[in-house]
């Protein structure tokens, strides 16, 4: 091997021991990094439960408000009963935000009433932007949740809950209707300490984005889920707002490669000295080796050059 290409045996016993030390921290990354994923699902297995378990209790409680309501009307469907009725319901359930009753589709009762941005007359089955809505609701003859939509009334968004209405022959008689402004959902879904997107749908339009602050979100650890509502699913997709963890695995590692240059540099500049060193007394042993057989005035071949030439002249023969 050419000598420049060696290096000496301590510069190789620092790098081999710097390589093995990037591969035994690179394998603690590795398994503090399963360890964490193995953590992260644990925990994305309890956000999803507690999303859900939030979700279903809200939807129950939605959905018997509307039973107690159409209960209610069935015995006296007036104004003030209705009006009775609904403002007992709002005080104990605090995801309702409306109450409203349609007979045959229309619009006829709302609480609370603000004229100014009151739903009353609106004919649901001739508004373009309810008619499938409606349409699903009837045929499927049980509570639907459509949202979030933006209300025509207040331009608000929500979610809309529709209960159909049937007399004893099965004849369609109307909807009782709560409404639950978007951001009462917002305050009771436990992901206060995360960002994240919910994906909803509405029969009158396409998939709808619920609620979306993901674009500012770095952290790159998602659980997406899908939670079942009435007539459909919505898809979570959730991210930590904590990112220490992973923040700390680049610094530490940014740390350890710098240390490792700094390493590799010294042993450079190591080897570099060493070099210039060998290749400095390699040179002052070719001039005294010079200075031995030249003659120092005349700087022609001294008598110990020429004995050593007559001593090589018997060894020449012999060989001959």
């Amino acid at each position: 091997m050419d000598n420049k290409t060696k290096i000496t045996h301590s510069s190789f016993i620092i790098l081999f021991s710097l390589a093995l030390l990037i591969i035994v921290i690179e394998l603690f990354f590795f398994n503090n990094q399963k360890e964490q994923d193995i953590l992260n699902n644990k925990k994305n297995i309890a956000v999803n439960q507690k999303v859900t378990a939030v979700i279903n209790d809200k939807i129950s409680q939605m959905e018997v408000s509307l039973e107690v309501l159409s209960y209610g009307l069935s015995l006296k469907a007036d104004k003030t009963a209705f009006e009775s009725l609904a403002k007992r319901l709002i005080a104990d359930n605090n995801m309702i935000s409306e109450l409203q009753y349609a007979p045959k589709g229309v619009i006829t009762n709302v609480y609370p009433f603000d004229p100014k941005s009151s739903a009353i007359g609106h004919d649901l089955n001739h508004i373009r932007e309810r008619k499938k809505g409606v349409e699903r609701t009837i045929e499927s003859k049980e509570v639907t949740l459509i949202g979030p939509v933006r209300l025509i009334q207040n331009d608000k968004q929500a979610f809309v809950f529709r209960k159909p209405l049937f007399d004893t022959n099965d004849q369609f008689q109307g909807f009782v209707i709560a409404i639950s402004y978007l951001d009462k959902l917002r305050q009771q879904l436990p992901l206060k300490n995360f960002n994240y997107k919910i994906i909803g749908c509405d029969p009158d339009g396409e998939n709808n984005v619920i609620f979306d602050n993901l674009s500012s979100a770095k952290n790159k650890i998602i659980n997406a889920f899908k939670v079942q509502v009435p007539n459909g699913k919505w898809l979570f997709i959730v991210q930590s707002k904590h990112t220490h963890y992973l923040e700390q695995n680049v610094y530490l590692k940014v740390a350890m490669y710098a240390f490792a240059l700094l390493i590799c540099f010294y042993v450079y500049h190591r080897e570099k000295q060493f070099r210039k060193q060998h290749n400095s007394i390699v040179a002052m042993n070719d001039q005294l080796h010079k200075a031995s057989y030249t003659d120092e005035l005349t700087r022609l071949p001294n008598r110990r050059f020429l004995n050593l030439q007559l001593e090589a002249i018997p060894q020449l023969t012999t060989e001959l």
